[in-house]
């Protein structure tokens, strides 16, 4: 079977914001892991006394807030960072094939052809709209559905990828 089209820069920020998601909730989080560790190491001086911050004693309400600038930050990145790699990378704006058979996945663009075994597939997750298919924890190939001819396409690669042991799949009903 195969799936062909062009992507839209709607699509690629689609994809980042979905992709940052799990990328900018881990992130953030170590953020502050190690933040707090820090602060309850350094010794700060108040009132000429050495007071040593601990992790469970000072105010949790800037946890909060740090993580919410940090996801916003992620957000904003994900965002606009597409623009900036729709315009430069041309392999977005040509035609991309996917062919796709029980035993692989196999993309073509004008700069070449790669192919994978779904083995080598982290992760796939089903979207209104499109497949990701990760091949890292932040890597992902976009699959617009648009791309495929019919809906009975759609329907084949999901007995597809239900008929392999892939690791984590999402998909919709």
């Amino acid at each position: 079977m195969q799936a062909k089209g062009r992507i839209k820069l709607q699509e690629l920020q689609k994809m980042s914001v979905r992709v940052m998601l799990r990328v900018s909730i881990v992130l953030s989080l170590i953020m502050i892991l190690l933040i707090s560790i820090a602060l309850s190491v350094v010794p700060f001086a108040l009132d000429g006394n050495i007071i040593l911050f601990d992790i469970f004693n000072i105010s949790r309400i800037w946890h909060i807030y740090l993580f919410v600038l940090l996801l916003i930050g992620y957000f904003v990145l994900a965002k606009y960072s597409p623009k900036r790699t729709y315009k430069t990378n041309k392999v977005f704006q040509n035609e991309i094939i996917y062919n796709i058979n029980a035993e692989q996945f196999c993309i073509t663009t004008m700069k070449g052809s790669a192919g994978c075994s779904w083995d080598d597939f982290s992760g796939i997750r089903e979207y209104e709209d499109m497949f990701l298919l990760f091949y890292s924890f932040s890597g992902a190939y976009i699959l617009p559905k648009r791309f495929f001819k019919t809906k009975n396409d759609i329907k084949i690669l999901k007995k597809i990828l239900l008929s392999r042991k892939i690791k984590k799949l999402k998909l919709l009903h």
